[in-house]
């Protein structure tokens, strides 16, 4: 505290150490504990064409780096897409699923040969590894039971999973394996020629790139013949049916390929490999040649970041090196590494580094600072302020003062989050910040989607999914296809190009007001008001397709799946309450209580996080003063990765019913709207303060964003108009 004033002193540092400025002020108070966290530059006084585009660093923090031990070299290892979960093999024979956030092994599998390659499913569902005697074993993910095994004709190499769990194994018998999940059946052999180093899928899975080569003097000869080497990269369009996977054509190099990946926007196919060179194509021209980076080695392995900004490469000089995509130029590089790097991989949040080299004997996981990284967990700050010790990171101070610590019956986290929501009424403006600072939050966080220009509809006119009836309810799949439910009472699931309707399902007893597509293509729908049933896309009204069916407390309002590896799904209802269950069980995990009708549900996509929203309108919207009425609110658990636990964090109380609520595809902003005419934007890493509200003529009822571009969201309510916002 300063001596003035006994407010709380936030220092910043420059790079060596140097202070840049010091600023006091009131922040709010929770039982007398106060913190914040800012970036230097906010408070340096620079604006943002001062501060550089792209500023991802590591972290010098002491605990900024972790690393899972293996009995030896680690060969290979895959994230999950939500980031928690690691699954690493290699040269002991073990192949081990770790839990990144606690650094401790869920599932380990040994007792094989040395392990070559692994692979965890973008719904976390399944893990695959390539281990000794040529097999290709799947596991499930959440009981560690093995699913099956399937033969390869040669050594594995490479393995990746597509959005449509899909597995490609690349092999030494020159081909590319393309297998069905979970019961691995071959849908294709597709031929390479060379040994099939590194495969990717595009992320919506229609297509899939092979790189590599065959050298027989391992790498002794440095003229090698590229026609009896075959050293290129080879793009197929794959597809469920064996005769939808068909060649699209092959990209030829002077050397080997060892690495390859797609933009996670799709809009960029990255190869690296002994030439010494990064190499971009574009698939929308026909993977045409962009640009070359030109590296100091040889390339082994690299990884996009999921900003579709930045690149991790490795190589054979040993330094894994981070590079500014759009302006071509290294944006940093780690100390070198005691031998050549085996992989490197970005987390999906883009907060952790993970890579892994021969003579390392296991996974490094780095910490990232300028990507949202240094917004650590409420409850590590509490618990610092609890012990009197001082946090930094970065050159940022945290101060506070261990005699004046809040506590509550949620702990300590709790205590600290409760005070962040409390400050930022979302109806309400936060009087110690400026309206001009929360808007210039808003934009430091969007600032990844500012080079993007606006978005329009396309001048044709829109295409109608015919239905007999009202649909109340669309949800998209990520197989490209649109699931619909209305008065009708029936599910349909239409495929956009060409359109077309796959299947339908109907039951006179659908509530079609609910339904919920997961990652994975589970379907969750409201049947008889309390009955929830839950489906696979592929054999919705399927003799036997149905996954489960079970009953809750009061009518089914909203549902929601969670991002997280373990398919958590959310369900709203009249009783006030939010129900987890976990799928494909729906075993029921825990009640959580909203204390009003469940209107809206969002799981954050980077953080095991849910927020849920409502009120009670006894008068239907008859009455539109409704006075200081404490249900109208949003409440943000956070919730365990096994959904067995949780705690909430922290509640936003509005002057209206909230109708619509979701998280930005970054996690980094939450859009609530409701009947009160407006959508607050509200900024998780800062305890949700309220960074803006955009003011609407009538009242929200659904909002949805661009999940390409965290910039644009869309909003529907009381005015019977569909509107594109660009938030930035």
């Amino acid at each position: 505290p300063s001596e003035e004033t006994a407010m709380p002193m936030i220092k910043i540092c420059n790079d060596d150490g140097s202070p840049v400025e010091a600023k006091k002020g009131k922040i709010g108070k929770a039982g007398g504990f106060t913190t914040l966290w800012f970036k230097a530059a906010e408070f340096a006084g620079m604006s943002t064409a001062e501060v550089s585009d792209c500023s991802m660093s590591p972290s010098q923090a002491a605990d900024s780096k972790s690393f899972l031990a293996h009995k030896d070299d680690v060969i290979d290892f895959s994230i999950s897409v939500s980031g928690t979960h690691l699954a690493a093999a290699g040269e002991d024979g073990d192949i081990a699923l770790w839990d990144v956030i606690t650094g401790t092994r869920v599932h380990s599998f040994s007792g094989f040969n040395c392990c070559t390659a692994t692979a965890i499913s973008r719904g976390g569902n399944f893990l695959a590894a390539a281990v000794g005697n040529l097999n290709i074993v799947l596991w499930s993910a959440y009981s560690g039971q093995s699913l099956g095994s399937v033969f390869a004709p040669d050594e594995v190499l490479s393995m990746a999973f597509s959005s449509k769990d899909h597995l490609a194994a690349g092999t030494r018998a020159k081909t590319v394996l393309l297998l069905s999940v979970p019961d691995l059946e071959e849908l294709a052999e597709l031929q390479h020629d060379g040994d099939v180093h590194s495969v990717a899928f595009s992320p919506n899975g229609k297509m899939l790139a092979g790189s590599g080569g065959t050298d027989d003097m391992h790498g002794l000869m440095t003229n090698k013949n590229q026609e009896s080497a075959h050293m290129q990269t080879v793009v197929w369009a794959v597809s469920s049916e064996s005769d939808g996977c068909k060649f699209l054509g092959s990209i030829c190099f002077s050397d080997i390929v060892h690495a390859t990946g797609f933009k996670p926007d799709g809009t960029a196919l990255a190869v690296g490999g002994e030439n010494r060179r990064l190499s971009f194509f574009l698939p929308d021209k026909d993977f045409t040649h962009s640009f070359d980076l030109i590296c100091a080695a040889g390339v082994l392995c690299l990884s996009w970041h999921p900003d579709n900004r930045c690149l991790a490469s490795g190589g054979e000089d040993r330094i894994i090196t981070v590079w500014d995509v759009t302006k071509k130029s290294i944006l940093f590089q780690l100390p070198k590494l005691t031998d050549w790097p085996c992989r490197v991989a970005f987390a999906s949040d883009g907060r952790h580094l993970a890579y892994c080299h021969f003579g390392g004997g296991g996974v490094c996981l780095q910490l990232m600072h300028g990507v949202g990284a240094v917004f650590k967990d409420f409850g590590s700050v509490a618990e610092a302020a609890l012990t009197g010790n001082v946090a930094e990171e970065e050159g940022l101070y945290i101060h506070v003062d261990s005699n004046h610590v809040g506590t509550s019956s949620q702990g300590l986290a709790g205590s600290l989050l409760d005070h962040h929501a409390e400050y930022a009424h979302v109806d309400g403006e936060a009087e110690d910040v400026p309206i001009s600072q929360r808007s210039a939050w808003v934009a430091e966080v969007l600032e990844d989607s500012a080079r993007m220009k606006g978005i329009r509809p396309i001048e044709e006119e829109p295409v109608a999914l015919k239905h007999s009836d009202d649909v109340l309810c669309v949800a998209f799949g990520t197989d490209d296809t649109i699931t619909c439910c209305g008065e009708d009472m029936t599910v349909s699931i239409w495929q956009v190009n060409p359109v077309g309707v796959l299947r339908q399902h109907e039951n006179p007893a659908l509530m079609p007001s609910a339904i919920a597509l997961s990652h994975n293509s589970f379907l969750a729908m409201a049947v008889d008001e309390n009955c929830l049933e839950v489906w696979h896309t592929e054999t919705i009204g399927a003799l036997g397709g149905k996954l489960g069916e079970t009953r809750v407390d009061g009518n089914i309002l909203s549902l929601a799946f969670s991002h997280i590896p373990t398919n958590l799904l959310a369900v709203g209802t009249s009783a006030d309450k939010v129900f987890l269950f976990k799928l494909p069980s729906l075993e029921a995990q825990q009640e959580l209580d909203l204390e009003s009708n469940v209107h809206a549900l969002s799981w954050s996509p980077v953080e095991t996080m849910l927020a849920a929203g409502g009120g009670t309108d006894e008068y239907h919207g008859l009455m539109t003063n409704k006075g200081d009425d404490p249900t109208m609110k949003t409440a943000v658990w956070r919730v365990a990765p096994t959904g067995q636990y949780s705690q909430q964090i922290g509640t936003i109380r509005f002057h209206d019913v909230v109708h619509a609520m979701a998280f930005s595809p970054s996690g980094r902003l939450l859009a609530v709207g409701g009947e009160n005419s407006q959508i607050s934007l509200l900024l998780p890493e800062r305890g949700f303060l309220s960074g803006c509200e955009l003011v609407c003529p009538a009242g929200i009822r659904t909002l949805a964003w661009n999940p390409s571009c965290g910039r644009f969201l869309a909003s529907a309510g009381e005015d019977c108009q569909v509107s594109v916002w660009d938030v930035l």
